[in-house]
């Protein structure tokens, strides 16, 4: 099955679609639930107030959608910018497959919505390097940065990523520095401006994330068995991708080094940012998956790959038939 998602074809994007739906299988047979938590942003706001009324089939139908143009968006950025030896459909593969593994994944949240705010923030981030005139796009970065923080708090990692992705893909020019620090404080220039003058300063706190360590064990043992099938699928990619990134161009070599950032900081997000109420472990579904891709793409031996799908249908079939069931 895996050597499908190697080719770029027309029947590869309906195998993806395929593969979505029998990982979310759940959606004909139970409504996606929408999860929104107060205080977390804009997205959850508007989650709240707009879309919880709209009829769950179309509920269930953008949940979807959401996930597969997600998926292929990412999946296009990486090829496009040559971070691959050859071009395939695995990184959207990986990304529909880790929906299926985390448990926050079947539900409509910011979070969800967030992945796509992070692919934009990459997308941007990657140009950096080879950029003929960058100054404009620093700007708009650290305007994506700022106003991704104000619609899901929890980004604020990402957004710290972008300083080190700066650091990473440019030569230090202050003034490139000033441009993209400027944009980031725009977006709460102008919040704080409107709030002063509407005497509403103290809403301001609503917009600033709040960290604090978190950890609570779980009794199903189900959950850790997920768990060790997310880290050890992931650790096959990171191996994977290792010796295959020397190989590649230095331009290739620092994208992947940013990816890298993001990982650490959204894996920082789940412990110091309260994932049970904001969902923040899935905001690791974008580095995985890029690195997941790696070990589904470049391996010719599929024994260990095809184990790893057998034991990703068994959690993804038990979460579809407890959420059927709990209906």
């Amino acid at each position: 099955m895996i050597t499908i998602f190697r080719d770029k074809s027309i029947l590869t994007i309906f195998s993806l679609i395929a593969i979505c739906l029998v990982t979310h299988l759940h959606i004909f047979f139970t409504p996606v639930e929408i999860y929104t938590t107060t205080k977390s942003g804009i997205i959850s706001d508007i989650l709240d107030k707009y879309i919880v009324s709209i009829p769950a089939f179309i509920i269930n139908v953008l949940y979807i959608f959401i996930i597969l143009i997600q998926s292929i968006r990412l999946n296009i950025i990486l090829n496009n910018h040559k971070l691959f030896s050859k071009s395939g459909f695995t990184t959207a593969l990986a990304f529909i497959l880790f929906t299926g593994l985390f448990t926050n994944a079947y539900e409509f949240s910011a979070a969800l919505i967030a992945n796509s705010l992070i692919i934009w923030i990459f997308s941007f981030s990657i140009k950096l390097y080879n950029h003929s005139s960058p100054k404009a796009l620093l700007f708009n970065l650290g305007l994506l940065g700022s106003c991704s923080i104000l619609l899901f708090k929890p980004l604020a990692l990402i957004t710290i990523g972008l300083l080190f992705a700066l650091l990473i893909l440019r030569a230090f020019k202050l003034v490139e520095w000033l441009i993209f620090i400027l944009g980031l404080i725009t977006p709460f220039y102008l919040l704080l401006s409107f709030l002063y003058l509407n005497n509403n300063l103290e809403y301001i706190q609503n917009f600033i994330p709040n960290f604090h360590f978190q950890f609570q064990l779980e009794q199903d043992p189900w959950y850790y068995f997920t768990l060790s099938t997310i880290i050890l699928f992931a650790l096959s990619g990171l191996i994977t991708w290792y010796p295959n990134s020397n190989r590649m161009v230095i331009q290739s070599r620092k994208s992947w080094g940013v990816i890298l950032i993001f990982f650490i900081l959204a894996l920082f997000g789940v412990l110091f940012i309260n994932h049970q109420k904001f969902h923040t472990e899935i905001l690791c579904l974008v580095p995985l998956a890029a690195f997941v891709s790696n070990f589904l793409l470049y391996p010719s031996k599929k024994i260990l790959i095809n184990f790893f799908l057998i034991i990703i249908a068994i959690i993804v079939a038990h979460k579809n038939m407890l959420l059927i069931m709990g209906n």
